[in-house]
């Protein structure tokens, strides 16, 4: 793709939006996602060690990100505005542009245990047991494995639980626009009456002696939204493109991108299946 990052960084991203620019070492065979795959594991063994990385992750990792990436929130306060409204479940979102970006949706949402689908390949990187630890359920291809896939994200919502949903799908790092969005994400929202609460992470440039730490890499700032609610006397299909419009104008809204870079992704957009 000719689109290059305000920041001089040296990435090359791919010619569709979907594609993917991360190279995933094979460290294990890919699993058989098919209907007996636990995208949730029950196991008590497994929910144990779950517990223990997401403490991890919630301590340690919320430290690093603040040292390592200047990592800041802002508009968390929303959150317990709408205390009582999303305690029965939600769905949040976020632009997928960093390598830690599910560390930063974790710190703004503080202490939350929740889960998020998984690109599959990186089901057999050296990362592969750490993302199902910390909520990955891999997305399947077999006609079997979807609708248990389905079924799991339904019962998920259902039990009160979080679902995180990357609408661009794929992680272009420090990439300053925002990309257009699949409806799979609004569509499960809508047929489970669920909110969304999109984030946005946007890059700042470091000051004083931060310059000296950071160099040239942007700082990260994430910001959080006010929760979208399902308009249930719209269709659902209608209802799927109102919420995925009105999160992606907000994104868009918040990070303050320019017409160019907006024109140039509609652009683009037209190509995305």
């Amino acid at each position: 793709m000719d689109y290059k990052n305000a920041f001089g960084l040296p990435y090359e991203y791919p010619d569709l939006f979907e594609e993917h620019m991360l190279y995933v070492p094979k460290k294990a065979d890919p699993p058989v996602l098919d209907e007996n795959y636990p995208y949730v594991n029950k196991k008590l063994t497994f929910r144990l060690a779950r517990f223990g990385i997401l403490i991890v992750s919630q301590t340690i990792g919320f430290i690093l990100v603040k040292l390592l990436i200047g990592l800041k929130s802002q508009n968390r306060k929303i959150l317990k505005k709408y205390k009582k409204e999303l305690k029965g479940g939600a769905i949040s979102i976020c632009n997928h542009v960093h390598m830690w970006d599910f560390i930063c949706v974790m710190f703004a949402l503080r202490h939350r245990s929740f889960f998020f689908p998984a690109w599959p390949k990186n089901l057999t990187g050296p990362n592969r047991h750490l993302i199902r630890l910390v909520g990955g359920m891999p997305i399947p291809k077999q006609k079997s494995g979807i609708v248990k896939f389905h079924n799991t994200i339904k019962n998920v919502l259902e039990r009160g639980k979080w679902i995180h949903f990357y609408p661009e799908t794929s992680a272009w790092f420090y990439f300053d626009a925002i990309r257009p969005f699949k409806k799979g994400v609004f569509s499960y929202a809508v047929k489970n009456n669920k909110p969304v609460i999109p984030l946005v992470i946007t890059f700042r440039d470091p000051k004083k002696i931060f310059r000296l730490i950071y160099r040239k890499k942007p700082l990260l700032t994430i910001t959080v939204g006010e929760p979208i609610f399902p308009d249930q006397l719209l269709t659902e299909h209608d209802a799927t493109l109102k919420m995925l419009n009105q999160t992606r104008d907000w994104m868009q809204k918040t990070a303050g991108f320019s017409k160019i870079i907006d024109q140039n992704i509609k652009r683009r957009s037209e190509v995305e299946v």
